[in-house]
Formats: C-alpha cells, sequence, structure tokens
C-alpha cells in the first residue's frame, strides 16, 4: 500500500513539473514579444536623450572635475620590479 502512495506522489510531482514548465513555456511565447519590445523601445528612448543632449553634464567653464580617484601607491611595500614614478637611464651600444 506505502508502495503506491509512493508512485502516487512521484507521478503527482511530474505532473506539477510539467505543468510549470509549460505554463512557464506558454508565457514566455505570448508575453515574450511583447517584454522584448518594451525593453528595446526603452534603450532606443535613452540612446536618443543622449544623442540629443550630449553635452548635459557639461562643467561650467574654470570648474575642476575629477572623474575618479587614483590609485595610491603605498611605500611600504617591497617590489623587485621599478614603480612607474623611477627613472631609469638606458644607454646606447654601438
Amino acid at each position: 500500500m506505502l508502495y503506491l502512495l509512493g508512485i502516487l506522489n512521484l507521478l503527482k510531482t511530474i505532473v506539477i513539473i510539467l505543468l510549470i514548465y509549460y505554463g512557464f513555456k506558454l508565457f514566455v511565447r505570448f508575453f515574450g514579444p511583447y517584454l522584448i519590445k518594451k525593453a528595446v523601445d526603452k534603450a532606443q528612448k535613452n540612446a536618443q536623450q543622449n544623442y540629443a543632449n550630449p553635452n548635459e553634464t557639461a562643467v561650467e567653464e574654470g570648474k575642476t572635475v575629477i572623474d575618479k580617484k587614483p590609485k595610491s601607491k603605498s611605500k611600504n611595500t617591497n617590489q623587485s620590479y621599478p614603480s612607474d614614478d623611477e627613472y631609469i637611464d638606458f644607454e646606447e651600444i654601438e
């Protein structure tokens, strides 16, 4: 008797999984093109706004703007290669 209950629960689980799979497949088939069209329209609208106003974030003349913070170099690290700040004088060999 318990054996039959186990099989019935297994079949019930398989049917539920198949229903979810085919339900998702139908949802994507009907609403997928709408969602893609909506995303493309939004991207196109943003691109048109950026193209129409490229200097929207322009800074007033005379102002200084720093886009990113430079990487800090620690003096405590022992490096076997020279850093960017060191000058190396090369001699030409004839």
